[in-house]
């Protein structure tokens, strides 16, 4: 197979290629912040509040679980407490 390329100018190529891409990405927030500042300011209001509630999501499940076991744990302890003075008279 014969290629037209070495791999120096394809890296080369694509070091340029990158170059170009966050440019124009550069480019493009810029516009959007500075020609669209409500609609920006409306997007990032919105991810921030989704992005919160997840994580108070999360934060709740995490307490509900621990509570559950904790619970249970507790109902553990009270068995073997009985069972202990069960054992003892």
């Amino acid at each position: 197979m014969q290629t037209s390329m070495t791999t120096s100018q394809a890296f080369r190529q694509l070091l340029c290629c990158h170059a170009i891409i966050a440019v124009n990405t550069w480019n493009g927030i810029n516009y959007l912040v500075t020609r669209r500042s409500w609609l920006t300011l409306a997007a990032v209001t919105i991810v921030s509040i989704a992005i919160s509630a997840i994580c108070i999501m999360s934060a709740r499940a995490e307490r509900d679980h621990s509570l559950k076991r904790q619970a249970y744990l507790q109902q553990q302890i009270e068995q073997l407490q009985i069972a202990a003075e069960m054992s003892v008279q």
